[in-house]
């Protein structure tokens, strides 16, 4: 009996069949990994002209190491970051690269940019081969940047763009565009007139994501022109009324995905399933899809069923269940005198949940939606747990957010008895990733809620971030520095603190040298000197990058300098 042949080896295959391999892997997996296996794959790895780098997502070690051996002509899309767990990565990157050095770059992303560093990289940027373009910025927005910016969108062919924008800014980013190529397009608020302006000048737009559209009662006395190449519009959180959602749609009759979400702190309430009805036949006849979460404030405690029912009654009808299959649950939120009602599953990745020991909830799902399901789309989930009065009786098949890795908890007095298993009942915490916890931190109490955090703590085998602040920067801060780096897991890369004297700075870093990146926040009132701190770190041998914002200082950082580094080609 012959015997079988073997698999023949990776590094035999066709070079084009690995380059297709390599298109799945992230940058530190092949430039860290893959490039050392054999030789065949450190050529390869050299000549591979596809890599998307996420600088936001490395270590600031291994951020050194891939500046130093990434070629930028094989670079596509690059992601640069000053967000907390990477300060001072962008200034790091400009400082060893232009960016008219990567003629082949299609996509940059700037996040928490500094406004002030933004002027200057717009001078270096276009005219390139960049189709996606997106910046979130930090700062006082200039006019002669917002002008700067104007100019090169018209000298660009990009198809994608993104700008964390404010009423009245996009009429000047859009006055020298004649017709732009955008397909994509996502900024802040924006007003009715600039919401015309965009689709005159963007006739190939697709998709719109804003954060709201700003509707006087002039604006709905004028005539206006439809546009029809709208498909997919998005509202992250908007106060409008029905009335003025009605005339900012008709603008836009051509929509086949539409997404709201409704402001926590609206007057309007969105919740009238008749009248969306009417409105999707008069003006969106093309809908197929609708997701949306509207609250209503009520003055007073729906007490029962049949109270909440009025409001979802309109949902029942054969338009919302037959026709259309848009399905909802509606709660009722005693403590806060509100009702939330959304579309399932629920559309947003960020969820607030309530802990009403008697809960008012009514639902259009057929049966087999369970929660799980229903929250499948939830990834942060926040929890007050001073509203946990009694003792909640929970079904796990009911409560489960399956998918959760970040949880924001908060707290005013002591950690309720046991609140730890009502967690454990409503997410997976081994998955946890992030964790993020304020607390009064009174005198009575602080000592209670720390120890409690820290067994909390011990149950989570993952957690990479951990943010621990006071509900009031300003306030009282009864916790023992030491104490509260001993609760530190050696799994977190990045932790957030308030610190009220220079040498507690100092004392977090020395006891948790593992950390990649820290952030600071001081009370408003407190002076610290920040430089003092900066030298102190120079001094001491480490490799850092930092920042320093308004009220808080951020460090991104390496291993000591005397630390051996190794030849990354070795």
């Amino acid at each position: 009996m012959p015997l079988p042949q073997s698999a023949p080896a990776l590094s035999t295959l066709p070079v084009e069949i690995l380059y297709r391999i390599l298109i799945y892997l992230d940058t530190e997996t092949i430039l860290l990994s893959v490039r050392y296996v054999a030789k065949t794959f450190y050529l390869i790895s050299n000549s591979f002209n596809h890599y998307h780098i996420d600088f936001s997502a490395l270590s600031k070690r291994n951020f050194d190491i891939i500046c130093r051996l990434i070629y930028p002509e094989n670079v596509v899309s690059i992601i640069l970051s000053d967000e907390d767990t990477t300060p001072g990565q962008i200034d790091l990157f400009l400082t060893r690269f232009r960016i008219h050095y990567f003629p082949h770059l299609r996509s940059l992303t700037f996040r928490s940019i500094d406004w002030t560093d933004l002027h200057g990289i717009l001078t270096d940027i276009f005219p390139c081969s960049l189709i996606s373009f997106s910046i979130h910025s930090q700062g006082k927005q200039s006019k002669s940047t917002l002008c700067l910016l104007s100019q090169r969108l018209n000298q660009s062919n990009l198809q994608s763009f993104s700008l964390n924008t404010y009423a009245h800014q996009i009429e000047g980013i859009f006055k020298n565009i004649t017709e732009s190529s955008l397909t994509h397009l996502t900024v802040g608020t924006i007003t009715f007139n600039e919401y015309q302006i965009i689709l005159r000048y963007c006739p190939q737009l697709r998709t719109l994501r804003i954060d709201d559209c700003w509707i006087s009662d002039t604006d709905r006395c004028f005539p206006t022109k439809s546009y029809r190449q709208l498909t997919s519009l998005t509202l992250q959180d908007t106060n409008r009324s029905i009335e003025q959602l009605e005339h900012f749609l008709s603008l836009s009759p051509s929509i086949i995905e539409l997404k709201i979400i409704n402001s926590l702190s609206t007057p309007n309430s969105l919740i009238d399933g008749s009248k969306w009805k009417m409105l999707i036949k008069a003006k969106l006849l093309s809908l197929r899809l609708f997701h949306f979460v509207f609250y209503q404030v009520h003055l007073r405690i729906y007490q029962c069923d049949a109270d909440v029912e009025v409001l979802i009654q309109p949902f029942r009808s054969s338009f919302w269940l037959e026709d259309k299959q848009w399905f909802v649950k509606c709660q009722s939120i005693k403590s806060l005198h509100k009702v939330k009602l959304f579309t399932v599953p629920f559309p947003s990745t960020s969820y607030e949940y309530n802990c009403d020991p008697d809960p008012i909830l009514l639902s259009t799902t057929p049966r087999k939606f369970n929660h799980s399901t229903i929250m499948k789309h939830v990834r942060c989930l926040s929890i007050n747990l001073s509203e946990i009065k009694t003792k909640l009786n929970l079904r796990k098949e009911d409560f489960f957010f399956a998918n959760v890795t970040e949880l924001k908890l908060s707290i005013r007095g002591e950690w309720p008895t046991d609140s730890t298993h009502f967690i454990s009942m409503l997410i997976n915490v081994s998955q946890l990733q992030d964790l993020s916890f304020q607390s009064d931190f009174n005198q009575k109490t602080a000592a209670n809620v720390v120890d409690s955090l820290t067994k909390f703590i011990q149950r989570i085998s993952h957690l990479r971030s951990l943010s621990v602040l006071p509900l009031d920067i300003n306030g009282q801060y009864h916790v023992d520095m030491a104490n509260l780096s001993s609760i530190v897991p050696l799994s977190v890369e990045h932790l957030t603190l308030k610190i009220e004297k220079l040498e507690h700075m100092i004392l977090l870093i020395k006891n948790l040298d593992h950390l990649s990146s820290v952030s600071f926040n001081y009370p408003h009132d407190r002076k610290i000197i920040t430089d003092e701190m900066i030298e102190w770190l120079s001094n001491s041998g480490r490799d850092f990058s930092h920042l320093e914002r308004e009220y808080s200082l951020h460090f991104w950082l390496n291993y000591h300098r005397c630390s051996h580094f190794g030849n990354p080609d070795h």
